[in-house]
């Protein structure tokens, strides 16, 4: 099993794919791209299941250096299970905003915890 170390890096490395592939895009394009979507949907599966562990892994680190993490940690982890069990309901508007309003400061604060793992 990796490690948490591994795992925020992992979680790390997603959130920058889909910074790098939205980069430069508008919630029109990205709804008219459905390969970027698709790219974006799996990048957050991935981030999703590596919180859900980083989250059980690193608990007394996560409380200790990022206690505002965990919250974020569970709602990785609702929307994996959103993607993977619910994708026939899935609003890409959704994902949209959370790629604007919710990964940059994901990605600061995994960048922050990771020297502590």
């Amino acid at each position: 099993m990796p490690t948490p170390a591994e795992r925020c890096q992992h979680m790390l490395d997603a959130l920058q794919s889909v910074l790098q592939y939205t980069q430069g895009a508008n919630l029109a394009s990205y709804l008219a791209n459905g390969m970027l979507q698709d790219s974006c949907c799996y990048q957050f599966v991935i981030l999703g299941e590596a919180a859900k562990d980083l989250a059980r892994l690193a608990a007394p680190q996560i409380s200790q250096y990022a206690p505002g993490l965990v919250q974020q940690l569970s709602h990785a982890n609702k929307l994996r299970c959103k993607l993977v069990h619910d994708y026939h309901q899935l609003d890409q508007r959704m994902i949209w905003n959370t790629i604007r309003g919710d990964a940059p400061a994901l990605l600061q604060d995994l960048a922050q915890l990771r020297p502590y793992l």
